[in-house]
């Protein structure tokens, strides 16, 4: 039961953490701050490879 619970918890704050760098970054866009805004584009798209090419991997 608790290994259940504990991978729910570690889904939700792994999503609540991509969205809220993912909002980030568009308000630094909003706001023309672009060097941190592409700063972190660049980190959630490697990031993005990461995972794509990581469940491709284990397959």
């Amino acid at each position: 039961m608790f290994g259940a619970i504990s991978e729910l918890l570690g889904v939700l704050l792994h999503r609540t953490i991509l969205v809220g760098a993912v909002l980030v970054a568009m308000r630094f866009l909003a706001e023309g701050v672009y060097q941190p805004a592409l700063a972190l584009i660049a980190v959630l798209a490697v990031f993005g490879y990461m995972r794509v090419t990581d469940a491709a991997l284990l397959e």
